[in-house]
């Protein structure tokens, strides 16, 4: 074997000097753009850092594989927290349940004894170097870790691959999923359970493998986006969410990263996208041309960098600003939550210069995915969370009552006033016609009347007096 091998996502790596005891993190920052600054001299090896699971448990087992890994200067742009959850797992370490203490979303394969990681945490240190912006040092900060050599810490382990979860996918047309709820914590639920349901598995390309579903849309009604209602299981806290919400509502540049969602949408070759929008709908409110896209045909088209988020869309009615925003890819376990917040600040912000109230925010999602790294931990996020199923939804709400042997059913607005009326003998007919009507929207709600009728036709059969949401009292 040789010294300087890496037994994990080595295709992805770029091998350097043998004999250096330091590894370079460089988090979503392209390595390429470190290596400008440096020479091969100066590392064991080079790599980037996207998950918080994956690929922190494969840095763990490269360095148990070769003890002769002494540093981790991790550096770079940290956008969806991985390198937080590296510096957290040497600072505090792991529990019981191989989650890093420090981050909810970061866990070690459970397949690495507890005892290894801790003497990996003892015998390799790990060098935060974030926030810098200038790389015309990090040669010399190289060369003074390289100048002491401690030797390898112990002989190579090798542990058994990370086994997931078996999961299974439930039948359906594998497209246009819709998820409708106030909030973006609890819309988030739901969003893990149809994908993890009803998910395709299949092949990524990144040597990984995923869940996806095509064209989910999720709908969110009530959340503010200066006041989150964060839950604790998405993983982030409202810090963090104020925090990323520059990278989508700004055009300020950030160092290290090629684009923001914010530059290409307020400061694409000049063009400020977000001005435009708010000056059309000023002038012409009923306009459907108020729209701001991120796509470069130029620069996107064979770029394995092009954005997720490709368009987004405003429109004005009832005197709200609604906003739907459109992803070509989106990673629905750690980029939705924070995107969906983003947009919403990006609405309110639209509206807020329009003089408007604020619509509904929808999102569509082309290929609507979680990767397998994800799947254990959005099954036990699914496990122990359960959303919240109302019974109603905005169509309308519906008053049964049973009148001269027949079952009528009311259909009212949500200024509780009639707009149709259905009337027949058994529940089957007025559920064909419900249905023929198109005026049920929601699961829960359809289920509810379905039993709701069912008691109005025994009651009729059997002469009972029928109340709806009370139990008959048969004879």
């Amino acid at each position: 074997m040789s010294p300087m091998s890496l037994k994990y996502f080595a295709q992805n790596v770029e091998i350097g000097n043998q004999a250096s005891e330091v590894g370079l993190v460089t988090l979503w920052t392209k390595k390429e753009l470190i290596l400008k600054h440096i020479t091969k001299e100066h590392f064991a090896f080079i790599g980037q850092l996207y998950s918080k699971s994956t690929g922190i448990s494969a840095i763990v087992r490269n360095c148990l594989y070769n003890k002769k890994i002494r540093h981790i200067v991790v550096i770079g742009a940290d956008l969806s927290g991985s390198g937080q959850a590296l510096i957290g797992l040497f600072e505090r370490g792991i529990g019981e349940d191989h989650q890093i203490t420090t981050d909810r979303g970061g866990a070690i394969d459970a397949e690495i004894p507890l005892a290894s990681i801790e003497n990996v945490r003892k015998n390799v240190r790990v060098h935060d170097l974030r926030s810098m912006t200038d790389y015309s040092t990090l040669g010399a900060f190289l060369a003074k870790l390289n100048g002491t050599k401690q030797g390898p810490y112990g002989e190579p382990e090798i542990f058994p691959e990370h086994v997931p979860l078996p999961v299974s996918t439930y039948p359906s047309y594998g497209s246009g999923f819709l998820v409708e709820d106030d909030f973006i914590s609890t819309a988030w639920l739901k969003v893990l359970r149809h994908v993890m349901r009803f998910g395709t598995e299949k092949p990524t390309s990144y040597h990984d493998r995923q869940k996806e579903l095509l064209n989910l849309m999720v709908v969110i009604h009530k959340e503010d986006p200066d006041n989150p209602k964060i839950e604790p299981y998405v993983g982030f806290t409202k810090e963090d969410l104020f925090r990323y919400y520059p990278l989508v509502v700004s055009a300020a540049s950030v160092s290290t990263i090629e684009y923001t969602y914010g530059m290409r949408l307020m400061n694409h070759k000049g063009i400020d996208q977000i001005e435009h929008i708010i000056r059309m709908l000023s002038h012409e409110p009923h306009s459907r041309r108020a729209v701001g896209v991120t796509w470069s045909v130029a620069e996107d088209s064979t770029s394995v960098m092009s954005p997720c988020l490709i368009l987004v869309q405003a429109i004005v009615q009832n005197k709200k600003l609604f906003l739907t925003a459109y992803f070509r890819s989106n990673d629905m376990f750690e980029a939705w939550p924070k995107n969906s917040f983003a947009l919403r600040k990006l609405q309110t912000m639209i509206a807020d210069r329009l003089k408007t109230g604020v619509g509904s925010l929808t999102t569509i999602s082309s290929s609507a995915h979680i990767y397998e790294r994800h799947f254990e931990k959005a099954a036990e996020i699914i496990a122990k969370h359960k959303p919240e199923w109302k019974m109603f939804d905005e169509r309308g709400k519906f008053i049964i009552y049973v009148k001269e042997k027949e079952i009528y059913v009311q259909h009212q607005n949500n200024n509780d006033e009639v707009i149709a009326e259905y009337r027949g003998k058994n529940a089957s007919s007025l559920i064909n016609q419900l249905v023929d009507a198109v005026v049920l929207a929601d699961v829960s709600h359809a289920l509810y009347l379905g039993a709701e009728l069912e008691k109005a036709e025994i009651a009729l059969r059997t002469g009972t007096v029928y109340h709806q949401d009370l139990p008959l009292e048969l004879p």
